[in-house]
């Protein structure tokens, strides 16, 4: 392994760390077409993910950048304008797509209104592959329009190929999906509560009227309406409260005489909108719509963040940091803590607090690097989330040399030692001249931390809900909090180092725990080469079990011949790095229990219009909280009887590899980690979110509650 090449990367915990990073910056391959300079705008197609992998659905971006004071037009220019028309009969594999229209802008000019977007815009797009699996090649032709004193018509032939590779976020995910969450959905949503929509009509006087609330005071409220084709619209009249969280719009309407149709039973879609905020709402004239109307209300917006809350979060942060070193993530490292503080029973105070120290040490830079590289992955324009670098191959098998250096440590048959230029520094605080013992027990921290990222511990997700959708500052006080509750049961032995003291002596008998820790890391290297089966194929695998087999028999073997063992070593460790990708299959899609259906979220809405009650499980090869889950709870004969029910249906999302929409899924419900687990029914068409960790009675509730409605 790279431990033993030089001095220098000797460090294992900084070059775990590193690869941790690398993990994380694998998720943000690039999918971007040639951009296609026409007049005042130049356009390209851009992607969501850097492979179509085995999806059948794929997010993309048209994206148009202006020069200063020209416009594009919206769906429904207005007055005048010309919204952009594509042709996509060119590309291949390719069934149908869906173009989305974030919320327009108002321009205003010689008594005339129309609506569209200046500077920039990407309209997301969504693909629907004829062939998953497949290569997707797509090819636009567009025709618009461009206008600014003058309008130029505009065509632009724009293509992207999207290879069969893994459907890893790309580089331009964030930036679709910033202006995703600029399209106009439903009032809540966006902060917004509609509290009555009216119309009125006196002989050929015509008018909509809608109440609007809002979380956050308004700005400038505007409104669109689209209705039959002749009708004509001006421009709203809008009155805003005195403390400006809320308003009124009154929309006149012109129906020509030589029309026929009738302003009474006309549908109109209206779009509310406040700068970049909308939603709209479909109505037919004549009725009334009001909050009780199906029409969500501002109970399900968040509220701006108070200091009391502040402190509620920290708490959390706290408290799910501590929990995760009871998640069988961190387990098997614990063994190695174990042994460490079995062997410093008869030790000094000071070399036991040092000891604990350094490995609350490694928690906090591990946290702590994390978080920066969250800050630069989220202020760079990538996804983040909680565990993600399991998803990535070149990760996993960093982590299977690590641990497997650790167990063969475990053994007895080599030592981990701290390179010269750290040596002396850890000899003088307190280790009574062992430069290797800062080593271990930093490193024992760290691998700690890396091995708890794929759990997602009770309270964890609300606060890294809370840090991942802010800024720096969040994000990396949110981190800190969650490395000292990770590391506060090394801070309580630190104050009280007496507590070793009262273990058993040290004997022959500890001789065999070290054997059977070492079976225990071992064991957590069969898991992680499980999980990696899944992303690289099966001679991917026997390529990297061979090679673990051989590190291990270098070791084993070459106890009295520590420099040949240390090269050998290496080169096999360097061999476990590289030479499996080379072999690697393409992913494929993980084949659903018998009872339980593929993740489909459009599906959901249709099961529920036939009486169902849905149970979605989100869940990973690499998530031992999830197995644990499934083992105690969701195989458990209660809940699988419940399960068996006609009117229950249970849906896998198979997080393994990474997918756009499983994760796009989770951050609609401000989960950025799993396990989760989500319960569908009439009573809760939105869904309710279950505790990660699971229990019978709140999957047996939950269940029960949906089934009485």
């Amino acid at each position: 392994m790279w431990l033993f090449m030089t001095e220098k990367i000797r460090f294992l915990a900084l070059l775990s760390l590193l690869f941790s990073l690398i993990g994380m910056l694998q998720t943000a391959n690039a999918a971007t077409g040639e951009w296609f300079q026409d007049h005042e705008a130049k356009v390209r197609l851009v992607s969501s993910t850097s492979g179509t992998g085995d999806l059948e659905e794929i997010g993309l971006g048209l994206e148009f950048v202006l020069n200063p004071g020209w416009k594009i037009y919206w769906r429904s220019p207005g007055d005048a304008g010309i919204p952009p028309e594509i042709d996509w009969s060119k590309s291949k594999n390719l069934k149908t797509i869906e173009q989305k229209w974030p919320v327009p802008a108002r321009f205003s000019s010689f008594g005339m209104d129309t609506f569209g977007y200046g500077e920039e815009i990407i309209f997301p797009l969504v693909a629907t592959v004829k062939e998953p699996g497949q290569p997707l090649q797509l090819s636009a032709a567009i025709n618009y329009l461009i206008c600014a004193d003058i309008c130029v018509p505009g065509a632009a032939n724009v293509s992207l190929n999207l290879t069969d590779g893994p459907s890893s976020p790309s580089e331009q995910s964030q930036r679709i999906n910033v202006y995703e969450s600029l399209v106009p959905q439903t009032a809540s949503h966006q902060g917004f509560e509609l509290q009555r929509l009216t119309s009125t009509s006196t002989g050929e006087q015509h008018e909509l009227r809608i109440e609007v609330a809002s979380l956050t005071a308004f700005d400038a409220p505007d409104l669109i309406v689209e209705g039959p084709e002749g009708f004509f619209y001006a421009k709203p009249k809008v009155e805003i409260s005195e403390d400006g969280m809320t308003a009124s719009l009154v929309q006149p309407i012109e129906i020509p005489s030589y029309l026929d149709q009738k302003f009474e039973g006309s549908v109109f879609t209206l779009t509310v909108f406040d700068e970049k905020r909308g939603f709209e709402v479909l109505y037919t004239a004549g009725e009334v719509l009001a909050g009780d109307r199906g029409i969500e209300t501002l109970s399900s917006v968040k509220p701006e963040i108070a200091f009391d809350v502040w402190l509620y979060i920290l708490g959390i942060a706290l408290l799910g940091g501590f929990i995760l070193n009871l998640m069988p993530c961190v387990l098997p490292v614990l063994s190695i803590k174990l042994m460490s503080a079995l062997g410093h029973g008869q030790s000094s105070s000071s070399t036991i607090r040092a000891s604990f120290f350094y490995t609350a040490l490694g928690i906090l830079a591990s946290f702590l690097l994390l978080a920066v590289g969250a800050i630069a992955l989220k202020y760079l324009g990538h996804s983040v989330g909680w565990g993600m670098q399991f998803q990535q191959p070149l990760f996993l098998l960093f982590m299977i040399a690590v641990i497997t250096v650790f167990a063969a440590n475990m053994m007895g048959w080599f030592e981990i030692t701290l390179p010269n230029f750290l040596g002396g520094w850890a000899s003088s605080a307190g280790q009574e001249g062992s430069n290797s013992a800062f080593t271990k027990n930093f490193s024992t921290g760290v691998l700690a931390t890396l091995l708890a990222t794929p759990c997602s511990a009770p309270f964890l997700g609300t606060a890294l809900a809370f840090a991942l959708t802010r800024g720096a500052i969040e994000i990396f006080v949110i981190f800190l909090f969650l490395g000292i509750g990770m590391a506060l049961p090394y801070f309580l032995v630190m104050l009280a180092p007496s507590m070793v003291k009262l273990m058993p002596k040290p004997g022959r008998w500890m001789s065999v725990l070290k054997v059977v820790m070492g079976l225990a890391l071992l064991a957590t290297v069969v898991w992680l080469l499980w999980v990696l089966s899944a992303q690289i194929g099966q001679v991917g695998l026997l390529i990297a079990g061979s090679l673990v087999v051989l590190i291990l028999g270098v070791f084993w073997l070459g106890k009295t011949q520590r420099r040949s063992m240390k090269f050998t070593a290496s080169m096999l460790a360097v061999a476990l790095l590289v030479m499996p990708t080379l072999f690697a299959e393409k992913p494929v899609a993980a084949a659903s229990d018998s009872d339980w259906i593929r993740f489909d979220q459009e599906k959901i809405p249709l099961l529920l219009a036939e009486g169902k009650v849905v149970f979605v499980d989100v869940t990973a090869d690499w998530c031992l909280t999830c197995k644990v889950n499934k083992k105690v709870v969701l195989e458990s004969e209660e809940v699988l009887s419940v399960f068996g029910g006609s009117d229950v249906v249970t849906m896998k999302a198979d997080w393994t590899n990474p997918d756009p929409a499983i994760a796009k899924y989770l951050a609609s419900f401000g989960r950025y980690g799993i396990p989760f687990n989500v319960v569908y029914s009439s009573a809760t068409p939105k869904g309710q979110p279950l505790p990660e960790l699971l229990t019978k009675t709140a999957v047996l509730t939950a269940i029960s509650d949906g089934r009485s409605l």
